[in-house]
């Protein structure tokens, strides 16, 4: 894994943690990284074409391992992890990745569809994109994985419980 992230190989990393998804180490080796966002964008390469059939849900997984990751390396040291510290022109290319994922819940509805769901809204919490989308549009996909079970925190990481309080705890816990 600490060579994968040295040669800068997002995909290979993913692929790693496809392959051993139930293996993978704490974020320490990211930490250790001087571009942790950078490599992490890598990984998303896979979604350059939108329109494939082939995605498979433990690259999702993941991926979604790789976020989580990623949120404690960049939460501003101060205000915590709901505050990722992401270089400019890294968010202008999370934006671009972040619409690609969204176009894919649109034209792909499929078993895997709150999978896939979960991982935008990690992306977009991840790399603080929360406010670049409505309200209503955000909590439509939070209640659609309200019972996987990381609703609540996601809600909290999209600023949702600041900029709707009360709604996100009590709908998602009823």
């Amino acid at each position: 894994m600490k060579f994968l992230i040295e040669k800068s190989d997002g995909k290979g990393l993913r692929e790693l943690i496809s392959q051993h998804i139930k293996e993978i180490p704490e974020s320490s080796a990211l930490q250790a990284c001087n571009d942790p966002c950078r490599i992490i964008l890598k990984a998303f390469d896979v979604y350059e074409d939108v329109k494939r059939a082939t995605f498979i849900n433990k690259n999702c997984q993941a991926c979604i391992l790789l976020l989580e990751n990623l949120s404690e390396v960049i939460a501003d040291p101060i205000l915590g992890s709901g505050y990722p510290v992401v270089p400019v022109d890294v968010r202008e290319d999370a934006k671009v990745v972040a619409r690609h994922l969204k176009l894919r819940l649109e034209i792909q509805r499929r078993d895997d569809y709150n999978l896939e769901v979960h991982l935008f809204l990690q992306f977009l919490a991840t790399f603080g994109l929360g406010t670049e989308y409505s309200d209503n549009e955000l909590l439509n996909y939070v209640v659609s994985i309200s019972r996987r079970g990381m609703a609540p925190s996601l809600c909290r990481a999209l600023g949702l419980t600041e900029r709707i309080p009360g709604w996100c705890p009590k709908q998602i816990i009823d």
